[in-house]
């Protein structure tokens, strides 16, 4: 993906009859393990496996389910993008909403939301459109404006998903003046910090081979779970960047430099989010709180090895596209 871009999912004439097929299989055979397992693997292909991991986190729904019902008042319209599994939208419509549109650019994900949404009782208040939220239109697929803007199109870096890029399209278009937007702020955080795998994410000798010169080819930072018991914090936290969707943008590329001192050994610098869906909820990964987490931390090693013992100083440099984020440091 181009940054500037939203992603789009491509879809053949080849893989729709595969899905197709997959689904006749499944009700000619619905208590068939092999059948099952066959379908599973086709039509997963194009779902990312991490919609089974974000609802299974209980404190990232309790945030956004408190702002929902925060700003909710009866008769308001919803629009959310990326229905996922449908639960923010079923959030929404519990929480007293008459309306909720939510749109879903993969086909697969959509219709399995919308089967969710029936099963759950919610259909006649929750429409669910095989859209991107660019090709949404007022008078075609929602009635009016919206007064609440509900979104979790969120990455581990905050805002590979699009989320700058849909909230510059949305707000203006298809929100009226004023509506609640979920979640309001967010920010790309960072620290110091030392991982004790470090040392396993870079090539040197192997077998008395020097294979350093591949490290040009391997990524610059790893994703982490944040209960990594091999990664702490080694300095005191702070936002590289911070974004108010709530303005609507627009947000321009930029370039940061900050300056972190360790408290302890370090090796590299780790990253997370922090979103802040109302002025009373909030959700933030912070590595090594001891309860996991839907998104990743990202740690970015040192150059050549580097060790910043406690009482140095390392500068943190940073900068961000519409879906792209950079993050580089080292010993001033």
């Amino acid at each position: 993906m181009v940054d500037g871009e939203l992603p789009k999912l491509p879809v053949d004439a080849a893989t729709e009859r595969a899905r197709a097929l997959c689904y006749r299989a499944i009700a000619e055979a619905p208590d068939d393990p092999e059948v099952a397992t066959i379908a599973a693997s086709l039509l997963s292909e194009s779902v990312p496996q991490w919609h089974a991991t974000i609802i299974l986190d209980r404190a990232r729904n309790e945030a956004y389910d408190a702002a929902l019902q925060a700003v909710i008042e009866p008769g308001m319209r919803v629009l959310e993008v990326g229905a996922g599994t449908g639960i923010l939208a079923m959030m929404a419509a519990r929480a007293g909403a008459a309306e909720v549109i939510t749109c879903e650019s993969n086909p697969l994900i959509a219709e399995r939301a919308r089967a969710i949404v029936a099963a759950n009782g919610y259909a006649d208040r929750v429409k669910i459109i095989d859209k991107h939220s660019t090709e949404l239109r007022i008078g075609e697929d929602m009635a009016g404006p919206a007064d609440v803007f509900v979104s979790e199109i969120i990455s581990d870096a905050l805002i590979g998903e699009g989320m700058l890029l849909v909230t510059e399209d949305v707000v203006p278009r298809l929100l009226k003046p004023g509506a609640a937007i979920i979640p309001y702020r967010g920010a790309i955080r960072v620290a110091l910090a030392y991982y004790g795998g470090a040392g396993t994410l870079r090539m040197g000798k192997v077998d008395e081979f020097d294979l350093s010169l591949f490290n040009r080819l391997v990524a610059p930072s790893y994703a982490l779970a944040i209960e990594n018991p091999l990664l702490t914090l080694s300095s005191a936290a702070a936002d590289l960047f911070a974004f108010t969707f709530a303005d609507g943008g627009p947000f321009p590329a930029r370039r940061t430099q900050l300056t972190l001192r360790a408290k302890e050994r370090a090796n590299g610098v780790v990253q997370w989010v922090r979103i802040r869906t109302d002025a009373d909820s909030y959700y933030e990964n912070v590595p090594r709180t001891g309860e996991g987490s839907s998104w990743h931390a990202e740690f970015y090693p040192f150059a050549d090895k580097t060790i910043a013992e406690p009482g140095e100083d390392i500068v943190v440099n940073g900068s961000h596209g519409k879906t792209t984020l950079r993050i580089w440091a080292g010993k001033p």
